[in-house]
This record gives C-alpha cells, sequence and structure tokens, in this order.
C-alpha cells in the first residue's frame, strides 16, 4: 500500500507551508524515520520522515512551491509495490508549480509571502490592526551595568555571558514588580502572570522569529545566556522546536549591534508589551557637575492600551531604569 506524507499543522494558525529541500530524490530509498523531505513553516523548517520503508514515487510539490496544512507532499511505494503504478496512481495528485507573476524586467528578484515570511506579515498585520499601541522611551546610564560585564568577561566562569541575558534578567526583575505589564489580554480579559517567560526577537533568514526564553526571574544568569545562545544557534540553522515557540508572557527586541540608537516594536498578540532595546551609546553626560564621557542606552515599550494606561507603562520604565539598569548589582549577579 503507498506510504502518503502530507503537510502538517505545526501553529495555532494553519498557514501554507513551502518545499525548501527534497532530501531524496524520485526513485530513491527511504528506511523509515530518514528524512525525505524539509518544509518551511510559519515557526521554523520541519523535516518530514519516512513513517515506513519504501522508495519515493512522487515528490507532489516543487522546491520553492507553497502547500497547505493535510496536503499531499510525497508518496512512497510501500515494500513489493511497484513504482510505476504508484506514480501512475498520483499522477493527478502533483501540484505544478505556480506560474510565475509578470514583473518589469528591473526587478532583481521576487519574494513570496508564504511560510516564515508570511507569518510575519500576518503577525504584524494583526498587531498593527488590532491592539491600539502607544510608547514610552526612557534613556539609561549604564555605567554600572557594563563594568559589571566586564567583571563577568574577565571570569572564566562567566564569561560566556551574553548582553540580552543581562538585559532580560533586568527587565525580568521590572515584570516582577510590574505584573500588569507581564500579562496578556486574552478575550476581553487581562491575564498576568507569575513566571516571567519572556520571547527575543531573533532574526533569521527569510524573517524574524520569537523564541521563548523561561522563568527568566528564577533561574541564573549564565542558565539565561546559556539558554538564549541555544535558541538563536536553532533558531539561525532553523531547528527551533514548536515548544520553543509558544508566545510568553512579555517580549523583548534589540536593534543593538546594528547601531540603532532607538526604535519602536510591535506587540506579539495577545501579550500586552515588548521592549525594544537600542544601542549602548558613548557621549558626552552630567557627572558630578562635571562633563565627562558615558554611556547610555535608550529602552522603549510598546503597549497595548486597552490593558495598560500611560501612568502605569512610565512606572515600569521608572522601576526598569532608576532601580535596575542603573543599578544592577542586585541583578546580575
Amino acid at each position: 500500500m503507498p506510504i502518503e506524507i502530507t503537510m502538517p499543522g505545526v501553529s495555532s494558525e494553519p498557514s501554507d507551508g513551502v518545499v525548501v529541500e527534497w532530501r531524496l530524490a524520485e526513485g530513491e530509498r527511504a528506511e523509515a524515520g530518514q528524512v525525505v523531505v524539509a518544509v518551511e513553516t510559519d515557526k521554523a523548517v520541519v523535516e518530514l520522515d519516512a513513517p515506513a520503508a519504501g522508495v519515493l514515487a512522487v515528490q507532489a510539490v516543487a522546491e520553492d512551491a507553497a502547500v497547505p496544512v493535510g496536503a499531499l507532499v510525497a508518496v512512497l511505494a510501500g515494500e513489493g509495490e511497484d513504482v510505476d503504478e504508484v506514480r501512475q496512481r498520483y499522477a493527478g495528485a502533483v501540484r505544478p508549480r505556480g506560474a510565475a507573476p509578470h514583473v518589469a524586467e528591473n526587478v532583481l528578484r521576487t519574494v513570496p509571502l508564504t511560510g516564515m515570511r508570511g507569518a510575519v506579515s500576518r503577525r504584524v498585520v494583526r498587531s498593527a490592526r488590532e491592539i491600539p499601541q502607544f510608547h514610552v522611551t526612557v534613556d539609561c546610564d549604564v555605567e554600572s551595568f557594563l563594568a559589571i560585564r566586564r567583571r563577568l568577561k574577565r571570569d572564566p566562569e562567566t564569561r560566556h555571558v551574553n548582553i540580552n541575558a543581562m538585559m532580560l534578567k533586568c527587565v525580568a526583575a521590572a515584570l516582577a514588580e510590574h505584573p500588569r505589564i507581564n500579562a496578556t489580554l486574552v478575550d476581553g480579559a487581562i491575564h498576568e502572570y507569575a513566571s516571567t517567560d519572556i520571547n527575543l526577537a531573533v532574526g533569521v533568514p527569510g524573517g524574524v522569529v520569537m523564541p521563548i526564553i523561561r522563568d527568566v526571574s528564577n533561574r541564573s544568569l549564565s542558565e539565561v545566556s546559556r539558554s538564549i545562545d541555544e535558541v538563536i544557534e536553532a533558531a539561525r540553522h532553523r531547528r527551533l522546536p514548536h515548544e520553543d515557540m509558544e508566545v510568553g508572557t512579555f517580549s523583548v527586541s534589540s536593534l543593538g549591534s546594528f547601531g540603532v540608537r532607538d526604535f519602536t516594536a510591535l506587540i506579539l498578540p495577545p501579550q500586552v508589551g515588548i521592549l525594544a532595546v537600542g544601542t549602548i551609546r558613548s557621549e558626552p553626560v552630567i557627572r558630578n557637575g562635571e562633563v565627562a564621557m558615558g554611556h547610555r542606552v535608550a529602552l522603549t515599550i510598546s503597549v497595548d492600551h486597552r490593558a495598560i494606561d500611560g501612568a502605569v507603562a512610565a512606572e515600569f520604565m521608572q522601576t526598569l531604569q532608576k532601580n535596575i539598569v542603573e543599578q544592577p548589582a542586585a541583578v546580575l549577579k
């Protein structure tokens, strides 16, 4: 009996996947559990295995072509079956590659809004359309923050700690004091959380993913840093497991490595807030009545005005700035 491989649903919002690589050619044998084809979804790249041994008889979808959830992707001829007969039986199930749209001759390339790029498109449209967002920015003195970073780098046991982990620990400490920000808005109700499960924006080829770093408040700085390194590595190689793509209680996005001074980020529904972290800048500051060189960073929170008022957002940012980022010794230990 032919063995069918179909496109699985791997998220709460089913959408088309895109075939990115056939690992076997038609006519090649697959053992049970062997990867036959890789498909990009809105979350990551999913490898589809052969459920049983057989010969790949039909590639039902061409590379770079979209395939909806539940649609046929491949057919294997089972043990003892005639491959040509299987191909004939499924000849009508092969999805033709879509005709390329007519474009001007000077267009460099056309990128379809499918897979991960399509998911990013849908998410930002939903965020901008459904969420009334406003923004609050503070400028933080990070001399003490950077002094701790230098100390950590000198210690062989903590030299691996990255700056994203330091910032997430600061954010989690502020969220613990302001649970209204550490929340989601679902079905007209605000749900506040005891744990701080923070999604971190990670740029990958074709889009942005938001893997979750769990329980940031209750884990050590080193543990959080290792988790961040692991999810970034997995994201860049498109190997993030589904559980790492769950929506947490708050989000952080940083463009500091690109030299961006400040920016606003779109909220990840159904969360009520996201923090945008700019680059750490060196500039003249007034210290003890005199001009000196200092280091500062702009932090901007985007909040859902349905759940958060201006004063609540301002109080959270004041705590984050004055009590934590500018005095981080108690948190970054």
